[in-house]
Parts: structure tokens; C-alpha cells; sequence
């Protein structure tokens, strides 16, 4: 069952799926899937989720003329992460078009929050800040705390940078947030 692409494909997505992106990157750089369109959205999409943002933009780019035959919700979370990982590397250019893309897609608004939280993002990076506030004030009002707790203590501290909050307010929030979100970066920003 090694030898078979579809073997390896369906256990890549069970370790994905299960946060074990480390272990899905061993599978999908094995000989039945490394040259493979769609596997290779599935490497950049561990890469992201790992850190390793360069990486990731490679395999993007690779597997691009594969997205379209994805489900829009995972047209939507791989252009999402696609377009993050561009940003760390300071490609607004692609990573604009990769939102708009991601945003594009027939999702539910739920499905959508991460990308706009990453669209903040990229405004904010082009220097609109205060659009950049207001995106990030919408999506902190999501149902979801994964998606709400970094969007909200982004919102606080580009508040505090556009002169809207004092450093009191700002501490306040970010510290309320800190009991309210454990277990991933955000975690760690909010302590920092």
C-alpha cells in the first residue's frame, strides 16, 4: 500500500488534518506524490502551518493549476494560507491576489473569518491602518476564539499605535485575551 499515490494522498490528509504536519511532510515528499499539483498544495499548506513560509511559497506556486479542482472550502483555506505565507516573505503582490482569490470562493461568511483575518493583514502591511482596524474589529467579533482572540489583539495594538486607545485600555485588553486564548502563537504575542 506504500507504492500506491492514493494511499500515501489519503494518509497525508489524516496527519494534516490532525495537526502532524511534520509527519504529513515525510509522505509528501515521497516518490509517488513530489511531482504531483495537488500534493504539492498540500506540502506548501504544512509548510505554512509550520513556519516554514519560503518553502511554502515554492510549493504554492508549483501546485497552483491544481487549486480549482479543490472544494471551495479548501480553495479558501489553502489561497488563505497561500496569501500569509507570501506576506512573511513580503510579497503583498502575490499575497493580495491570493486573498482575493481565497475571499472569491462560494463559502460560508464562517468560512471566510481566517481569510479576512489575513487580509487585515495584508492591508496593514500596505499602510492603511485604519482599514486595517476595522477589518480586524469585525472579524474579533467572530463565534470562533481561534479566529477572534488574534484578531482582537491586533485590533488593540494598532488601536494603541493609531493614538484610539491609551496604554492602560490596551493592556487591559491584550491581558483579558490572554485568559481568554491558550495554545498557539497568539498565546505567545499576547504574553510578549
Amino acid at each position: 500500500a506504500q507504492d500506491n499515490p492514493q494511499v500515501r494522498g489519503l494518509r497525508v490528509i489524516a496527519r494534516l488534518l490532525s495537526g502532524r504536519y511534520a509527519d504529513a511532510a515525510g509522505d509528501l515528499s515521497s516518490s509517488q506524490l513530489i511531482n504531483d499539483p495537488a500534493s504539492r498544495l498540500w506540502a506548501g499548506y504544512a509548510g505554512m502551518q509550520a513556519g516554514h513560509h519560503a518553502d511554502a511559497v515554492k510549493d504554492f506556486k508549483f501546485g497552483l493549476r491544481a487549486l480549482d479542482q479543490f472544494p471551495p472550502e479548501w480553495r479558501t483555506k489553502i489561497g488563505a494560507a497561500y496569501a500569509y505565507s507570501a506576506l512573511q516573505q513580503n510579497d503583498l503582490t502575490t499575497a493580495e491576489a491570493m486573498i482575493g482569490y481565497a475571499l472569491a470562493q462560494a463559502v460560508t461568511p464562517l468560512q471566510k473569518l481566517y481569510a479576512y483575518l489575513i487580509d487585515a493583514q495584508i492591508i496593514e502591511a500596505q499602510g492603511d491602518k485604519p482599514r486595517a482596524l476595522k477589518v480586524y474589529q469585525a472579524v474579533a467579533r467572530a463565534t470562533d476564539d481561534s479566529i477572534a482572540a488574534p484578531a482582537a489583539m491586533r485590533a488593540a495594538m494598532l488601536s494603541y499605535d493609531l493614538k484610539k486607545a491609551t496604554s492602560a485600555q490596551t493592556l487591559a485588553t491584550l491581558d483579558s485575551l490572554r485568559f481568554r486564548w491558550r495554545g498557539d502563537d497568539t498565546e505567545m504575542k499576547l504574553i510578549n
